[in-house]
């Protein structure tokens, strides 16, 4: 692994401004020694931005941007390997050392994983056992680069879990706050009730598709810890407000 950049932008998917979050957030105030390998991006959208948006479409346009931000930071060569990621999808170390060499075959061809990954949501220990969620790639910053596929969504489907992904970890005020920024607010806008998704979790439904299947397994902190990367668990007690006081 050569670096890990965590990026972040100054606007929501909806085209609102937003203060720049992430050094409030880091636990480790010198995270900067104790972490050589991550660069951490400051992406001022200022310019680029849909702002204020109100379609799907517009909203998709402001994600996608932000999706490739960091390729203005550096030279990327077309074969460099990305493993791009949202910051709530964790990779299981050991899927780095056998996608690496897969990518690695070959001189000529460009290729992409999509990867797999366990889907919690709401909690941390309420797993949706009936998805597989498959958004995260790893490939060729040549292939994923491209306007269709902007790093998500794409490739060959890597054959194992690859990770976990940890949904709306959030409390109901979080809740109604993301509603009201992310890329799918055109859709689901109306649920940003606090009522409404305090009885969601509750009652462990789904209300952004109530058709859909959504079947949710609770899980105890020993069930927990097999599925979890093994770095998320060394912080698990930080997460302690979302857990059951007795986990």
């Amino acid at each position: 692994m050569d670096e890990i950049v965590v990026v972040e932008h100054n606007y929501t998917h909806t085209g609102l401004p937003k203060p720049f979050n992430f050094d409030s957030l880091v636990l480790e105030r010198d995270w900067q020694n104790r972490f050589p390998k991550v660069r951490y991006l400051k992406v001022d959208l200022s310019e680029t931005i849909c702002r204020e948006a109100t379609t799907s479409a517009e909203m998709h346009k402001n994600e996608w941007s932000m999706r490739s931000s960091f390729l203005d930071f550096a030279e990327y060569d077309k074969r460099d390997i990305v493993f791009a990621v949202d910051a709530d999808e964790i990779i299981y170390g050991s899927v780095f050392s056998n996608v690496i060499p897969e990518l690695s075959k070959g001189k000529l061809r460009l290729k992409a994983f999509r990867l797999a990954m366990l889907q919690f949501f709401y909690r941390p220990n309420y797993l949706w056992s009936d998805l597989i969620f498959k958004g995260p790639v790893a490939g060729h910053v040549g292939l994923l680069r491209r306007k269709k596929i902007q790093f998500r969504d794409y490739g060959h489907e890597w054959p194992q879990v690859a990770g976990c992904h940890f949904s709306w970890q959030l409390t109901v005020d979080e809740m109604v706050s993301k509603l009201q920024a992310y890329g799918h607010n055109a859709d689901y806008a109306h649920l940003a009730n606090k009522e409404l998704l305090a009885n969601a979790v509750a009652t462990k439904t789904y209300p952004f598709e109530p058709e859909r299947p959504f079947t949710i397994v609770e899980l105890s902190r020993a069930q927990s810890r097999e599925l979890y990367p093994e770095a998320l668990w060394s912080h698990v007690d930080e997460l302690a407000y979302l857990l059951p006081e007795k986990w």
